[in-house]
């Protein structure tokens, strides 16, 4: 009976050993299968942060629409009911005046002879551009 026993024990006491040595390997394998999850599967941590990114960004877009929404149902309530709103949009959208007034279009000339000496600036001339091909024609 004692060496059933003795036998047993011994069975038991090389099952802890071989459990000792295949700990650290089965740990490591463990690692490197969490390790390969987290690099290299499909929800790695790249996509994450590239999906969470999409995700901020689309917050910013939701909270910018909502605001244009609330600015142009206040447009819309005032264009229903205010006809002094009304009034002024037909005057500045649409160019309209009552019959009674005349309309003045103040022109800043300074500023078209700006316009006009950056357009000459940035346009060559022809001629130049004759020039430029007849010197490189002769070279």
């Amino acid at each position: 009976m004692k060496k059933q026993q003795s036998l047993k024990e011994n069975k038991h006491l090389k099952f802890d050993i071989n459990i000792e040595k295949f700990l650290p390997v089965i740990t490591g394998i463990f690692f490197i299968y969490g390790v390969y999850i987290v690099l290299f599967s499909e929800n790695n941590i790249q996509s994450i942060f590239q999906k969470l990114q999409v995700k901020e960004s689309l917050e910013k877009d939701v909270k910018a629409l909502k605001e244009e929404n609330r600015l142009l149902s206040n447009q819309k309530y005032y264009l229903e009911t205010d006809p002094f709103y009304i009034e002024k949009k037909a005057r500045e959208d649409l160019g309209l005046a009552m019959d009674n007034e005349d309309i003045y279009v103040i022109v800043d000339k300074n500023q078209n002879q700006k316009n006009n000496i950056s357009q000459q600036k940035t346009e060559e001339r022809w001629i130049d551009k004759i020039i430029k091909l007849y010197k490189a024609v002769r070279e």
